[in-house]
């Protein structure tokens, strides 16, 4: 029993441990009208291979391994995977369909994942697909090589975002961040290594919004019918470093903030923020009396608010008046 499903092993199935490795035979686990069959030789040496064949393999199958760390992850699987060893590291091959791909009860969409060899190019190609409701313009789209003779700068892909729904943060910042929307789009270059991802290109972020749970706020940010005039908002991606410039926030009175921030980072690891944003009139806080609170109240400025430091150790400098409407008790 996995997951509260009963799951059967096919009768003429076989492991055949060796002097050579493992060995698979028809090995088929299925239940109702999903399956896994496993065939092949485990991957010992480069003359290893085995592939797993899915048959509407449902992912939440997998949620005891994944629940721990807060993910909930929802689709059915249709296809193969080919595991063997190239270049002394273990590599894979693929030909999958993955129908509703979800987080967290969220539905992303239908996604496809393709990964061949590239014989002139020592790479395995991947094309990783996510579609949404037109299947002509892909939400997601991840291709290029993985360099498998290589340990340096063995990623080559290009990524492709169009009208990606950013609401799916809504399941990892519980507590944090809630009603988050917005769309994203943007190209990008992924190089690197998989420890030292490197990521490049510019974004585009339209009609976002959030609620700051803590301060029980509500922003729209870079609405798509604000007047920007001379402003040009964008998100640039370098090496360890994101750029926002221009950034637009209006509370629930449509008073402005504007924000420039660099973030930067050591490959993903260890982020370090500088936010400088300009208020106007703009709420700020508007946090209830709740049970323990030292403070609570509505607090409505203008100025300048900079924040600044990594996540463990921030430290913000407000210069700025208060408006009318500001009431804090503490």
């Amino acid at each position: 029993i996995v997951n509260d499903t009963l799951w059967n092993i096919s009768d003429d199935c076989y492991i055949d441990f060796n002097k050579n490795g493992i060995t698979f035979g028809e090995f088929d686990v299925y239940t109702k009208n999903q399956s896994i069959r496993l065939k092949g030789d485990l991957p010992g040496t480069y003359r290893d291979t085995i592939w797993v064949e899915f048959d509407e393999f449902n992912l939440s199958n997998i949620d005891p391994l994944t629940i721990g760390y807060g993910v909930d992850v929802n689709g059915f699987i249709d296809g193969t995977l080919q595991f063997y060893i190239i270049s002394d590291r273990l590599t894979f091959l693929s030909d999958l369909d993955i129908s509703d791909v979800g987080v967290n009860d969220y539905v992303i969409g239908d996604a496809r994942l393709d990964a061949r060899r590239n014989i002139s190019k020592s790479s395995i190609f991947i094309d990783a697909v996510i579609s949404g409701d037109s299947v002509s313009t892909p939400l997601l789209e991840l291709y290029g090589n993985y360099i498998t003779s290589s340990d340096v700068d063995n990623l080559d892909f290009n990524l492709e975002l169009n009208n990606f729904d950013i609401a799916l943060v809504n399941s990892f910042a519980k507590g944090t961040l809630s009603r988050v929307e917005g769309k994203l789009g943007g190209d990008f270059r992924v190089g690197g290594t998989l420890k030292n991802l490197v990521l490049t290109g510019e974004a585009d972020l339209k009609d976002g919004a959030c609620r700051i749970d803590y301060l029980n706020t509500y922003y729209k940010v870079n609405p798509s019918d604000y007047n920007y005039g001379e402003l040009s908002p964008y998100i640039k991606f370098t090496e360890n470093r994101i750029d926002l410039q221009n950034i637009i926030l209006l509370d629930t009175s449509n008073q402005k903030a504007v924000a420039q921030s660099v973030i930067t980072h050591d490959y993903f690891r260890n982020f370090n923020f500088n936010v400088d944003a300009k208020l106007n009139n703009f709420m700020g806080m508007n946090m209830l009396p709740k049970d323990g609170s030292t403070f609570y109240g509505t607090a409505i400025a203008s100025g300048d608010l900079k924040i600044n430091g990594p996540l463990e150790d921030i430290k913000m400098n407000i210069n700025a008046l208060s408006n009318p409407g500001t009431v804090i008790d503490v």
